[in-house]
């Protein structure tokens, strides 16, 4: 071992020793730490969530842990910060990896709970969000949680799957929404089952005063002339649900991937012609530009989510359908007219923002 190796591994056993020391009486406040930066380490967290040091695997989970703890990001730099030193390391995407899952059913719906590499335990929610990023090898989305002040896990493919319904695929499996949500009686009634798998974008408009981009549907023999979300059945190839509503919205209105932000999955909802159709609500930057496929959309338009968030504005219709009364959500805007699934998808993401 040359000196200057070792005098680089007394360093950082300095480092954990002082790094040990403050965190005897619980998480090290890193945030309160301003120290002066003592350099660069030869320290690097790879993509995989493996830590190295003098390019060699740490191999002390222990030691990995606490380094952890005194993580630090400041912009788009990460360091290892004391009381009395800050030093640079490498990170190559996210400094944690999301590698275990927990769901369970909370008073306000479904919580789950994500276990990193370093066995922090996270529940996704205010504080802790999930974002989305564009996979530019697969043409996919990577999500990524956030952990803790500006520090994010990657969630691993295995894991991203995870969150995706259960009752997407499993019709045997509760789904809380749907265009009878309002009577679940009826469904027997009705004698209706939804079997098929779909996906649906949500597209928000970034702009000072966001909007919904929705479509009017040509006079196809399914839903003809109805508004509509950007969205259709989930074919094989598609990865995730996410991905195929962002194929859907590229093949019907022209919306390039590289504009979409996905924000996360609404609730699943199940639909009379037979759909359980999982939406992706998502930003959209506002300089897109739009090229329709004629045979599905006629026009694509957008309206203020301001107007689509006033419980006011929502109105609760119904109407015979073989014999059982059906009642369902329109959100009329002007001289259009949202109703049916566009509408009850709506009404579902202002009840997930307003009512908890």
């Amino acid at each position: 071992m040359t000196q200057q190796t070792e005098q680089a591994r007394r360093g950082l056993d300095a480092i954990a020793g002082v790094a040990r020391e403050a965190s005897r009486k619980g998480p090290p406040p890193v945030h309160l730490w301003n120290p002066p930066f003592c350099g660069d380490l030869d320290m690097r967290i790879a993509a995989d969530g493996t830590w190295f040091y003098l390019k060699t695997p740490i191999g002390r989970t222990a030691l990995v842990k606490l380094f952890a703890s005194i993580l630090k990001r400041e912009g788009d730099k990460y360091f290892l910060v004391t009381p009395v030193e800050k030093c640079g390391i490498i990170v190559e995407d996210a400094p944690f990896l999301a590698v275990e899952l927990k769901a369970e059913q909370g008073e306000q719906g479904q919580l789950l709970h994500f276990r990193t590499n370093v066995d922090d335990w996270v529940t996704c929610g205010r504080g802790h969000a999930l974002r989305f990023e564009p996979e530019p090898e697969t043409g996919g989305l990577k999500p990524y949680l956030h952990v803790r002040r500006d520090l994010w896990a990657k969630v691993t493919r295995a894991l991203f799957y995870d969150l995706v319904p259960a009752a997407l695929n499993d019709i045997t499996a509760q789904a809380k929404r749907g265009d009878l949500d309002l009577d679940p009686v009826s469904w027997d009634r009705a004698g209706v089952k939804a079997t098929r798998p779909a996906a649906v974008l949500v597209p928000v408009v970034d702009r000072s005063e966001p909007t919904v981009l929705l479509t009017l549907r040509t006079e196809l023999p399914s839903h003809p002339g109805q508004i509509a979300f950007p969205g259709g059945k989930i074919d094989p190839q598609d990865r995730t649900p996410a991905d195929a509503a962002l194929r859907e919205a590229t093949e019907e209105i022209g919306l390039a991937r590289a504009l979409i932000e996905p924000i996360g999955y609404l609730d699943l909802y199940l639909t009379f012609s037979g759909y359980r159709i999982l939406p992706t609500l998502a930003r959209v930057r506002p300089d897109y530009k739009l090229v329709l496929s004629t045979a599905e959309v006629a026009e694509a338009f957008e309206v203020p989510l301001a107007f689509l968030m006033d419980a006011q504005n929502h109105a609760l219709h119904s109407r015979d359908w073989k014999g059982v009364t059906r009642r369902y959500y329109a959100i009329p805007f002007g001289e259009r007219y949202i109703w049916g699934v566009t509408a009850g998808i709506l009404r579902n993401l202002y009840e997930r923002i307003y009512e908890g």
